[in-house]
């Protein structure tokens, strides 16, 4: 059994801000950050049979929150069974790590691997202190007490005839669903597929992927669909690649769809989305990056849909080293109606 412990500290210094909008100017605003998903303190213990992995992090302000509750544990060389936290998808891209294809709750997940190259994952995903399934009753209990300042003296409170309405509206409930599979082989590349059911299988997502290398590139292409209330919502195709050329670095990737419902399945900060009715969708960033040993300049450009209002993210720049501390500071342009520069100079350390 090996044991780890691994942490992080980052600080955020923007030496200058203005925002046209508003017309207000700042000098040096410090935030501090660490979330789960970033360089939290995590500590992971790891042997041939199971494991376990939870986070301490940043919940906002001085706020501490801990997160990605996990134990795995391995009864056949061909099952590993995941409890608690789980996070999968078909491909992401690494610039800024966004894809719609992601598969990510808490709950029972069961990973098959039966032959070399192919691997399946099974995911009954309540969330925390949710369940996977509600009978007709719990869900008339549960509307009444979210629909009443009573809380939960709402339902007893209830009138035999308003009970008696309640339950004749009320729908058994089934939680997060959610299957992928894969196959990987030398030559071939890895080719996967995904299926996401939601809110009693009437919010769907589904898709499959390609993902290979060619010589030093690296490429995949992601196609999702999405439906929303038991209606067809969105479709959306992702593409990636990444090229490296000795000390020079080239990412690019690029989204785009179309909505047919007023719908965006994940989080609004996710990369090229539109959530009106029936519109097109097409974004694209890249990152350019060359490394000079003691520094690395890179130049990215972001527009999150091409097909709205004009607003792109150009952000020159240069990471590097001083000791052990990792610096990033650029010049970040938001070229819009809602024109905006800023200095941002990013510190960060981990052990």
């Amino acid at each position: 059994m090996a044991a780890e412990v691994s942490a992080g500290i980052k600080i955020d210094v923007n030496a200058f801000n203005y925002e046209k909008t508003n017309g207000t100017m700042k000098m040096l605003t410090l935030t501090h950050h660490n979330q789960d998903y970033e360089s939290p303190i995590s500590f992971s213990i790891s042997g041939e049979k199971a494991g376990a992995t939870y986070h301490i992090c940043e919940g906002g302000g001085t706020d501490i929150n801990s997160s990605k509750w996990n134990i795995w544990i391995k009864p056949l060389d061909i099952l590993t069974v995941n409890v608690g936290s789980w996070d999968t998808n078909l491909n992401v891209e690494t610039i800024d790590w966004n894809t719609y294809s992601g598969i990510g709750s808490a709950g029972l997940t069961l990973s098959l691997a039966p032959v070399d190259g192919i691997t399946f994952d099974a995911t009954f995903a309540p969330d925390w202190n949710g369940s996977l399934f509600k009978n007709a009753e719990q869900v008339a209990v549960e509307g009444a007490v979210a629909g009443d300042k009573k809380g939960a003296d709402a339902w007893k409170e209830y009138t035999d005839a308003q009970k008696e309405a309640a339950l004749n509206n009320a729908k058994a409930a089934i939680g997060e669903i959610g299957v992928k599979a894969a196959y990987s082989a030398d030559g071939l590349g890895t080719i996967s597929a995904m299926f996401d059911a939601k809110n009693s299988f009437h919010n769907l997502g589904f898709g499959a992927g390609y993902k290979n290398t060619f010589g030093p590139a690296t490429i995949f292409v992601n196609a999702l669909g999405f439906t929303a209330n038991d209606k067809f919502a969105k479709v959306r195709v992702e593409a990636y690649a990444e090229i490296p050329a000795d000390a020079l670095s080239i990412k690019a990737f690029v989204a785009g769809g179309y909505n047919m419902e007023a719908y965006d399945p994940k989080n609004p900060w996710d990369f090229a989305y539109f959530t009106e009715d029936d519109k097109a969708f097409v974004g694209a960033k890249a990152k350019i990056a060359y490394s000079l040993g003691g520094a690395t300049p890179y130049l990215y450009i972001s527009d999150g849909n091409f097909l709205g209002d004009f607003k792109m993210t150009i952000r020159p720049g240069v990471e590097f080293k001083v000791g052990d501390c990792s610096i990033d500071a650029a010049l970040d342009v938001t070229a819009a109606k809602a024109f905006e520069i800023s200095v941002p100079v990013k510190f960060s350390m981990s052990f």
